[in-house]
């Protein structure tokens, strides 16, 4: 992304409201691989394979997956198994192109049309419609996906006084003399708001017993590992990942009890693709749930795949099959079984300051290409 690209990416990151994950648009490059560990993307769906372009402060690295392959992937089957890198391959049957950047460009490049499909948090979504986006959600991917992690003094802590929240930092308080220090994502951000969620409505912890440090996804992890925090919030794989490299590192509570369903992550599409290329949509929305179904069914299977684009050499196949099984998050799809959610997400965000007002979710989810989508999946 060039220099003209960035600003514009901050413009309109300003402009619809927030942080971001993966997305996507259509294109028909299909080159190269990437091994480095990856922050959220930008996705093109293509003729050809998948194409992922990270940036990152080391250079951009590419990746090649065919996503057809994964999703007609036979268990027993290596030809039509989970897809190999093939470098500059030509894909017959189509796939996506995806960019993988960092989170404040990814809804510039949606809202700018650059992109056609993105995959994110439901938040950035709703800002944006609220703004003037032409854009739905498609559908789900996942409910949950983050835990919160406590190393050796505030495990103790919890392990003392019955994982009670309110008790283990005040407990940890006294014990130290200081408060605990815990580490997250930015503000806005899903696992941000699950963490406070469970901090002051679930767990009614005095304020004056925590301090929350805001930070990248890669620095909550590093400063877990280091020592630097005394709990944080983790997305998966991190949060299997941290307590194995240090078993004094404790998982302390998943997602799901954090703040109960709350939307991981959705796929989200522009107006413009479910106007003029609602096939295109349908499709897409077939062969990701295939995939899911795949992610479900054979997560070691899986599991090289996902570590192709996550992390390489760097993380052991084992330790992503575990977090693709962990309590922390369930794959699902239908937009409808988050939409309970979302109803409650969004009006505590606005208590926590993320917005001014509360989001309407009317138009939000698009059930009917949805269920459409479901349909390739039957007759292909």
């Amino acid at each position: 992304m060039d220099d003209s690209r960035r600003c514009a990416s901050r413009a309109t990151a300003r402009r619809y409201g927030t942080r971001t994950s993966p997305v996507m648009r259509w294109s028909r490059s299909a080159k190269g691989r990437a091994r480095a560990p990856l922050r959220p993307a930008l996705v093109d769906i293509s003729d050809a394979g998948i194409d992922i372009e990270i940036e990152r402060e080391d250079g951009r690295q590419r990746y090649q997956r065919d996503l057809r392959r994964l999703a007609d992937a036979e268990p027993d089957g290596e030809e039509r198994g989970l897809g190999d890198v093939r470098h500059g391959a030509q894909h017959p049957h189509g796939g996506i192109d995806q960019v993988l950047a960092e989170p404040e460009q990814a809804i510039q490049a949606f809202a700018s049309g650059t992109i056609d499909i993105v995959v994110i948090d439901v938040a950035p979504v709703a800002v944006a419609q609220s703004r003037g986006l032409d854009t739905s959600v498609i559908a789900a991917a996942a409910v949950g996906g983050t835990a919160f992690v406590a190393g050796p003094a505030l495990s103790k802590a919890f392990a003392e006084n019955a994982d009670d929240p309110a008790k283990a930092f005040a407990a940890f308080r006294a014990g130290t003399g200081r408060k605990a220090k815990l580490g997250t994502l930015p503000p806005g951000g899903v696992p941000t708001v699950a963490l406070h969620h469970w901090l002051w409505k679930v767990g009614k912890v005095d304020r004056s017993n925590v301090e929350i440090t805001n930070m990248g996804i890669e620095i909550v992890q590093q400063a877990m590992l280091t020592g630097a925090i005394d709990g944080g919030r983790l997305l998966e794989p991190s949060a299997t990942l941290v307590s194995e490299r240090d078993l004094r590192i404790k998982r302390i509570v998943n997602s799901p009890d954090m703040f109960p369903n709350i939307p991981g992550v959705v796929v989200a599409a522009s107006g413009s693709l479910v106007k003029n290329r609602p096939e295109a949509a349908e499709r897409f929305v077939g062969l990701f749930h295939r995939a899911t179904k795949r992610i479900r069914k054979e997560p070691a299977k899986v599991a090289p795949l996902v570590l192709a684009v996550l992390g390489g050499d760097l993380v052991a196949e084992a330790t992503i099959t575990k977090a693709l099984t962990s309590p922390a998050v369930s794959f699902v799809n239908d937009p409808s079984q988050i939409r309970r959610a979302t109803e409650a997400l969004l009006p505590y965000q606005v208590e926590l300051g993320d917005f001014a007002k509360a989001l309407t979710l009317d138009g939000l989810f698009n059930q009917v290409l949805y269920e459409r989508g479901m349909q390739t999946v039957v007759v292909r």
